[in-house]
């Protein structure tokens, strides 16, 4: 090895350049610590121009080329939200009766597929309280059973509007009228999408609370 301000070092397998500061690696890199990056606002680049590069500074990723994945990806939280053979997340919910009490919250970014039965059956379903703009949530009937006596609620938050409306009915074994926005389906096999409005968009701009809630996308 050799060491100064004008020297380099070459092991075959490990190459330093003294005069550009490069260092060349022919194997891996294991290490039982962290890496730590001291660039400032330079990060990481790798192949050239950059085609992938991290920025130390606020920690974005930058990515020019493709992106090829053999697994699922998972995104604020929600496992597998794109699955890996590039479907959106769906769960069943296989739930022929519920009480608001007992009724699940969905989780925003994920579709459902529901089966609700029964004659004179309620099957309440929660919509997120911490749900931002642009979060969506699909539901789809796949029981077919839904009708005048058969009914799918589907409720927002207090206080959350659900279509331009805060308040609801006592459906779903309730004393008292649900105190948010409230959707009631019973036609069978019916598939809906949900979009959360929120009080700003993806570029910062304010929404108005009037605007704001739970909307209807698709049908």
């Amino acid at each position: 090895a050799t060491s100064g301000n004008s020297a380099s070092l070459d092991t075959g397998r490990l190459r330093l350049t003294q005069t550009s500061g490069d260092l060349d690696l022919a194997g891996g890199i294991d290490m039982d610590g962290d890496f730590k990056i001291y660039t400032g606002t330079t990060g990481i680049n790798f192949s050239g121009t950059p085609k992938f590069q991290v920025t130390a500074s606020t920690g974005d990723v930058n990515i020019t080329g493709d992106i090829n994945l053999t697994g699922a990806i998972n995104i604020g939280g929600v496992d597998n939200i794109i699955t890996s053979t590039g479907g959106r997340k769906w769960l069943y919910l296989d739930s022929p009766s519920n009480t608001d009490a007992t009724a699940p919250t969905l989780v925003a970014n994920t579709n459902y597929f529901v089966k609700p039965g029964g004659t004179g059956v309620v099957l309440v379903l929660k919509l997120p309280t911490t749900a931002v703009t642009g979060d969506m949530i699909r539901v789809i009937d796949i029981a077919g059973n839904l009708s005048y006596n058969c009914q799918l609620v589907v409720r927002a938050g207090s206080n959350i509007e659900l279509q331009g409306d805060a308040t609801g009915t006592t459906l779903g074994g309730l004393g008292v009228a649900h105190n948010g926005g409230e959707l009631i389906v019973n036609t069978p096999n019916v598939g809906l999408g949900l979009v959360y409005v929120g009080p700003t968009d993806a570029a910062g701009t304010s929404i108005s609370s009037g605007d704001q809630g739970w909307r209807i996308v698709e049908v």
